[in-house]
Order: structure tokens, then sequence, then C-alpha cells
């Protein structure tokens, strides 16, 4: 669990200097552990080869979060599960108005405590959790990538979209057993959502960009407690986007 982490936290560090490419290798990597780990959940019975494996991990983890705390700084990332990082990308980096709709910042993760390693159903469960963080954060990475003109073509577009709806079916399919757990999953769930309004309006497919933003105001609504979380997202930044994303209409129209 710790490798997958450590290369979600890697990648954040690339994207913050705009080195997308790399960036996405690290994401890829990333879920593609993530996705063993989970398989190995299933069928786990002996908790001796876990344990190894993760002592093994650690190391691996260490030197890439050396590579991290030199952009993020050692104090960011205190939360159980992650947090969000600044990236340092202005306006001026973006060729596409729609960039000031986006929601830019990608989340980092924090390894799960020894417990939650020793018992392969929480570890499945922080899996579940950090695989929609890492689908989020690479999704993101494509339509900043879009956003700079950095590739043309339709392929950057196209990924982000699939890596957004991926992110929210592994949201769908997770129950959250803790506040933490839930803020988490609703911030991830928001974000995925107003991004690809963002991308569906600057499409014209204004319709479709109205039904996610109608989507990331229900989960707001259903998640009163959201609003006093200081962790995350903040709520203003979507309810503006709904006014505008919300409409029928080019967004940027004169």
């Amino acid at each position: 669990m710790n490798s997958a982490i450590g290369y979600n936290n890697l990648g954040i560090t690339y994207l913050k200097v705009g080195n997308f490419q790399r960036a996405i290798r690290m994401f890829k990597k990333a879920i593609d552990l993530a996705l063993a780990i989970s398989a190995q959940c299933e069928c786990e019975t002996q908790k001796d080869e876990e344990n190894t494996r993760i002592a093994q991990q650690s190391v691996e983890f260490d030197r890439a979060k050396e590579a991290c705390d030199h952009y993020l700084g050692e104090d960011e990332g205190n939360d159980a599960h992650g947090t969000l990082a600044k990236i340092e990308l202005s306006s001026d980096n973006f060729k596409s108005p729609y960039s000031v709709f986006v929601y830019q910042q990608p989340f980092t993760l924090q390894p799960p405590s020894q417990e939650n390693n020793d018992d392969a159903l929480n570890l499945n469960k922080d899996v579940y959790l950090a695989s929609s963080v890492i689908l989020y954060n690479m999704g993101l990475t494509y339509q900043l990538e879009h956003m700079a003109g950095s590739t043309y073509g339709d392929e950057p577009r196209t990924k982000c979209m699939k890596l957004y709806h991926s992110a929210l079916e592994v949201t769908a399919s997770f129950n959250p057993v803790n506040g933490s757990d839930l803020a988490m999953i609703t911030n991830i769930q928001i974000c995925c959502l107003n991004n690809m309004g963002a991308m569906l309006h600057e499409d014209g497919r204004y319709g479709n960009a109205t039904e996610c933003m109608e989507n990331v105001h229900e989960v707001i609504t259903s998640s009163p407690t959201l609003h006093d979380s200081h962790e995350f997202v903040d709520i203003e930044f979507f309810y503006m986007n709904r006014m505008v994303l919300g409409e029928p209409q080019s967004a940027l129209a004169a």
C-alpha cells in the first residue's frame, strides 16, 4: 500500500511543476499497485507475508516522500487519509479559458495505520479510498495537460473523462465507516463531477454539463458536515461554477 501512496504523491510532485507525462506515469504505477493489493486482500491468508511486503514497500515510500517533501513541504498532508496539494501552475500556463472552472488541486495520500495494514478488510477499504484519489489525480493531470495545450487531439480529454468516471464508480462502491472516509469520498465526487462539467461545457454539451453540476449540488446538500470541513475543498467555488456551467449556453459568451 505504501508504494501506491508513494507513487501517487510523487506524481503530484511532477504535476506541481507541469511535468504532466511523468506525473501520469507515476499515477499509473500507483493505480496498478493499488489494484494488485486489492486482489491480494481478497485471497490473502498469511499475515506474515503481508507484513514483510509492507516493510519492503516502506523503504520505497520513504524515498518517494523525500522527493515530495522537496515541493510539498513536510508540514503538508497530516490528515489521516490525505489532503490537498497546492500546485504552482497559474492561469498563464493554460490556453483554455475554462481553466478557471476546473478544480486544479490534487490530493496527497498518507500511509494507513499499522492496525489497518494488519487487517485485510481495513486494508482493502484503504485501497478503495486510495484508488479513487489516484484515479481523480490522473484524470486531473490529463485535463490540465489539455488546457495547457501540451498535447493535441482528443486523447487527453477522453482519458480524463474516463478516469473521472472510474473514480466515481469506485466511490459508489465504497461504504465509509467514519467521518474522515466520508469527507474524502465526498470531496472526490464533487471534484470529479465539477471538472467533468467544465469539460462537457467546453465541448458544447451543455445539457450534460448541467447534469454534472446538479449532481455536484446534490452531493453537497446531502453531506451537511462538509460545510464544517476545513481540510478539503472550497464549497463556494463549486456553487459559483454551478451558476455558470449549469446554464445551457456558452459560459464565456461575450
